[in-house]
């Protein structure tokens, strides 16, 4: 069996270290960390704010190597492109949803018109095949 009370301190260790890592940080990391899964949650993106929050975590504990300015603005960058990236793929799904739901529709209006087209075809070639009829029966009783 797998020992999960020995997983759950080590997630609460690193969920310690997180809060430890950003409360070192300054205001614009931390607004460059937490604008990803904030736009991913004005989506509607649950998935895509995990993704992004997860990315900020990972930069965050790679913030605690200490290897200068660039190596930290380099982190931050690397996880806001790939937050930036979710939440366009969570905005390209919704659209593509909502554009699926409207050919649904149109479909459906358009099954509609078919089937009126349809009904009123029948009822043509019903008339004109009586009508025929008729005139094959008109000469025959005529002479």
């Amino acid at each position: 069996m797998i020992d999960v009370t020995g997983f759950w301190s080590d997630v609460r260790g690193l969920g310690a270290l997180a809060i430890e890592s950003a409360r070192l940080l300054p205001p614009a990391f931390l607004l460059a960390f937490a604008a990803m899964p904030a736009a991913a949650l004005l989506c509607r993106s649950p998935t895509a704010a995990a993704i992004a929050l997860l990315t900020g975590l990972l930069a965050l504990f790679a913030l605690r190597i200490e290897a200068g300015p660039v190596y930290a603005w380099g982190m931050v960058a690397i996880a806001g492109l790939s937050g930036l990236l979710a939440v366009i793929l969570a905005f390209s799904v919704r659209r593509a949803k909502r554009d699926a739901r409207l050919a649904v529709s149109e479909a459906r209006t358009a099954r509609q018109e078919l089937d009126a087209v349809r009904e009123k075809l029948e009822r043509e070639i019903h008339w004109r095949q009586a009508g025929e009829k008729l005139a094959e029966r008109k000469p025959a009783a005529v002479s």
